[in-house]
């Protein structure tokens, strides 16, 4: 009786972990577009956060509501996404997140110019911080940190050609361009403190497709994918 356990292996039991790949940048930075194309590109699922033809009251209304009503719709929103990616990591898949603002909000929250996410006098600041505390810990961990960073005059245009609105035009969130050292220290802080590949991609007013093949092969030249066959 032949005893050959070749295909019990450990090798072939144990599945091959994957790679989550997440983003972060200024809002209306095209972290969503670029890594939508990325994933084209790299055959991988995207997970984004949602379009603003989604938003509910919680955020249209949050003069009414209030501004943690509507951090925490976005939260409920974006972590099922997250931990799905996770699980897909875990199985062996290459995952895309556009959004880790839940992972690394806690690091920059209340600080000078954030005011238009939540003002240290709201009564549920405290709340927040715990919150952002707690999920820092205990939220999904990413294998690669892409930081979307870009000057203002691209991300005003960015904005434009999209047709979005600064949200209502507030003149909090125009401001709010020069908190984004906050985003890159943030996700330096992070990378520094975990297994974690940091990429700072410089985003150009130019096609999502083109900007895609461009952080491909940073990623590429940086280690964090493997460089195709035929690539200088």
């Amino acid at each position: 009786m032949s005893n050959n356990n070749n295909h019990f292996s450990t090798a072939s039991t144990i599945p091959q972990r994957g790679m989550l790949i997440a983003a972060i940048g200024l809002p209306g930075s095209g972290k969503s577009a670029v890594i939508r194309e990325l994933g084209k590109l790299l055959n991988a699922t995207t997970f984004h956060e949602p379009e603003e033809a989604e938003y509910t009251a919680a955020v249209t209304q949050r003069h009414i509501c209030g501004n943690f009503t509507a951090m925490t719709w976005f939260r409920a929103r974006r972590l099922p996404p997250l931990f799905e990616a996770h699980f897909m990591r875990l199985a062996g898949q290459t995952v895309l997140v556009d959004s880790y603002y839940d992972k690394l909000f806690g690091l920059f929250v209340g600080k000078k110019g954030m005011e238009w996410l939540i003002e240290p006098s709201d009564n549920y600041f405290k709340v927040v911080k715990d919150l952002l505390a707690l999920d820092y810990e205990r939220l999904p961990n990413a294998d690669c940190l892409v930081s979307f960073e870009l000057d203002k005059e691209t991300w005003i245009k960015l904005l434009q050609i999209r047709g979005r609105e600064l949200l209502d035009n507030d003149e909090l969130f125009r401001d709010s361009f020069n908190t984004q050292q906050y985003y890159i220290d943030a996700a330096k802080h992070y990378a520094d403190n975990s297994n974690c590949k940091l990429i700072r991609f410089k985003q150009a007013f130019s096609s999502p497709k083109e900007m895609a093949v461009l952080l491909k092969q940073q990623m590429e030249a940086e280690g964090v994918l493997p460089v195709a066959v035929g690539t200088n």
